[in-house]
């Protein structure tokens, strides 16, 4: 099961992000992984953690996200309140990168050979079915099971 959050600021008594995770609630509570932005509103005010919904199934809960980060708006695109640096649900769809992200993307990734012998470059049905054996059963930090059947 899943549930959405939001952490209210109390300096303003306002939300400035959405969040999902799954039932053991820590992700709600976690300072680790989270943007430069809701750091430096943390570090200027005490905040506080409320569940908006519980109970839901993981493909409901990454629409509810979407759909409270689109009522609010996000702060990087100028449409709202939000810390919020996607549009939601699972991956970074809708991550808007400034220039200086740009820049240290391209700084990091010049000289990586991996990346430029693999560019374009399409898999077998067999690597891909070697791959995803391979990555069977794993999890990930959220408690989200890639292979669920």
């Amino acid at each position: 099961m899943a549930y959405v959050y939001r952490h209210i600021r109390l300096d303003k008594n306002e939300p400035f992000y959405i969040g999902i995770g799954n039932n053991d609630y820590r992700r709600s509570r976690s300072k680790r992984s989270r943007n430069d932005m809701w750091n430096n509103i943390v570090s200027k005010t005490d905040y506080e953690v409320e569940i908006i919904l519980d109970g839901l199934s993981w493909d409901d809960a990454c629409k509810k996200e979407k759909e409270f980060i689109s009522l609010y708006g996000r702060r990087d695109l100028k449409t709202g309140i939000l810390c919020n640096m996607t549009e939601g649900g699972e991956g970074t769809l809708g991550r808007k990168f400034s220039d200086n992200n740009r820049e240290e993307l391209i700084k990091r990734n010049i000289g990586n050979i991996y990346a430029k012998v693999n560019k374009g470059r399409k898999q077998s049905e067999e690597t891909k079915k070697k791959i995803s054996l391979g990555l069977l059963g794993r999890r990930y930090p959220n408690g989200y099971n890639i292979n669920k059947k």
